[in-house]
């Protein structure tokens, strides 16, 4: 999908950024997926491996995707009246005419939004699983030793 006309500026999606609170909200979301998903993993992962892997999605910068995204799916003059409601409606604004506004122009692209969310957890995982590889394949080792006939899945 190709960008919308006279997109939403720089100065714009931080703004946008700063009253919505999306990043970190994001980050949340992620990092509370981190811990649903947690029972599902190999169970020889660790307490540090979990703390190591949500302190890099804090450290992720999401802001070069979601201006990205922002400036695929909004235009400046629909997110001046973001931003707008945003200053009157404050708290208030998630729910709002405007907040259903913003969420319908980015509706069309939200499968290519989806298979960038997949790329950067794969991208933290993966930097994550450099930097902790020494402990976890000593943990796997460990565990295996501990249980005879367990086959990593």
């Amino acid at each position: 999908m190709a960008p919308v006309k006279n997109p939403a500026t720089d100065d714009q999606i931080r703004q946008y950024f700063q009253f919505s609170h999306v990043i970190e909200d994001y980050k949340a979301a992620w990092i509370g997926g981190v811990d649903k998903n947690r029972a599902h993993a190999q169970p020889y992962l660790s307490d540090s491996y979990w703390s190591d892997l949500k302190s890099e999605i804090q450290d992720t910068d999401l802001a070069p995707p979601f201006t990205v995204w922002f400036k695929h799916t909004v235009s400046s003059e629909l997110m001046d009246k973001v931003l707008d409601a945003y200053l009157k409606l404050g708290k208030n604004f998630p729910g709002s005419p405007m907040c259903n506004e913003i969420g319908k122009a980015q509706a069309p692209m939200g499968d290519q939004w989806n298979q960038m969310s997949v790329l950067l957890a794969r991208q933290a995982i993966a930097k994550v699983n450099v930097a902790d590889k020494a402990k976890i394949d000593e943990a796997r080792k460990q565990y295996a030793a501990a249980h005879p006939g367990w086959a990593e899945q």
